[in-house]
């Protein structure tokens, strides 16, 4: 992948993002390193969202707790993580559909089953511009700010 390509695959998503989640939600990316972590990453950046990584070696426990925690919104999971992601939203409470799958390392696609998208639906249109940042003394932390 080129710098050109992630700049826009990450400006893609972060368009469907920003028709998905408000300014400021927060996203769980439960994978590996990939090829589409940067893309998740900074698409997200790029619509504003806040990006909460989460070990893929997390039980599903300890995945639970980073998601009420975060407050997360929903998670973009590695297709071979799925089982996990989805024991920890339904341990905290989370509906179905909440749960995007990354492709596997085998280009695995499908979602699945209930409760799993493609990661595929988050992609928006072209020509996205990212979100001002008019709003960013909300996000910064009071320590920061002195």
């Amino acid at each position: 992948m080129t710098y050109a390509e992630l700049i826009a695959s990450a400006l893609r998503l972060g368009s469907g993002l920003s028709q998905l989640l408000p300014r400021g939600a927060t996203l769980v990316v439960f994978s590996p390193n990939s090829l589409l972590f940067p893309t998740v990453l900074f698409g997200s950046i790029a619509a504003g969202i806040i990006v909460s990584g989460a070990s893929p070696s997390f039980t599903a426990s300890e995945l639970q707790y980073q998601l009420e925690d975060s407050g997360a919104s929903i998670i973009v999971s590695a297709w071979e993580l799925r089982a996990v992601a989805q024991e920890a939203a339904k341990a905290a409470g989370w509906r179905d559909g909440r749960i995007y799958l990354l492709p596997g390392v085998g280009g695995e696609r499908e979602t699945a089953g209930a409760g799993f998208k493609d990661y595929s639906e988050l992609i928006g249109q072209d020509g996205f511009s990212p979100r001002s940042e008019e709003h960013t003394s909300e996000l910064q932390s009071p320590r920061l700010s002195r």
